[in-house]
């Protein structure tokens, strides 16, 4: 049982641990005391900037983990990314999860593995709203590549619904799934998605067959 326990951790997060301060397997109480202030304060709302299609995988050059810029998105935002002309992987993360927080020091090495042989874009996108938490974990894995955060006036404060909402706006036929993150979406050039994961990762390999396969 231990053994299960551990894995299931290690495995996926869900939302529930981070909204409603429930005991769950993926929210230690050190995770707790960082995800307890989810509400944006008026400085965090400073550091959330309005959407740039321009500023897409603009590389930035934090000297501090409180230089790196967060843009909002909505739903029409990401469909605009989608859409850009190249194959694009959306990852959607959330700081209070220790397993997102593990997979971003190796998201980039698998989207640098597969741009080696196709066009790809890696969009890393937090559902949560601990901005100083975010900025932190971007600037330790020396993420530099322009990242997002959900848009609260569109998706609101609540964990559940704007997961749910997300993955339901996002990809409309995929099959309604418990509100858990991480969550991966892989679309290729024209806009359509090929492939999706929620609670586990993909691989190099994974993206490189759905982008040839479909």
């Amino acid at each position: 049982f231990y053994i299960i326990y551990i894995m299931f951790t290690l495995y996926s997060c869900t939302s529930k641990g981070a909204n409603n301060g429930n005991d769950t397997p993926a929210d230690s109480s050190a995770n707790k005391e960082k995800s307890a202030e989810n509400t944006l304060k008026d400085d965090d709302i400073i550091k959330l900037y309005d959407f740039n299609i321009n500023d897409l995988q603009k590389e930035q050059n934090p000297k501090t983990a409180r230089d790196i810029k967060l843009q909002r998105v909505g739903i029409a935002d990401l469909k605009k990314i989608a859409n850009s002309g190249s194959n694009t992987w959306m990852v959607v993360w959330a700081s209070w999860c220790p397993h997102c927080r593990e997979g971003l020091t190796h998201y980039p090495a698998t989207a640098k593995k597969v741009k080696g042989m196709e066009d790809l874009n890696m969009i890393l996108i937090a559902e949560d709203y601990n901005l100083p938490v975010i900025q932190e974990r971007l600037f330790e894995i020396g993420y530099k590549k322009q990242a997002y955060v959900l848009d609260p006036q569109e998706f609101g404060m609540d964990e559940e619904i704007k997961i749910t909402n997300l993955r339901k706006y996002l990809c409309p036929t995929c099959p309604a799934v418990d509100a858990v993150v991480p969550q991966h979406y892989v679309f290729n050039k024209n806009g359509q998605i090929i492939l999706n994961e929620v609670g586990g990762d993909i691989s190099d390999i994974d993206i490189m067959t759905a982008i040839h396969s479909k």
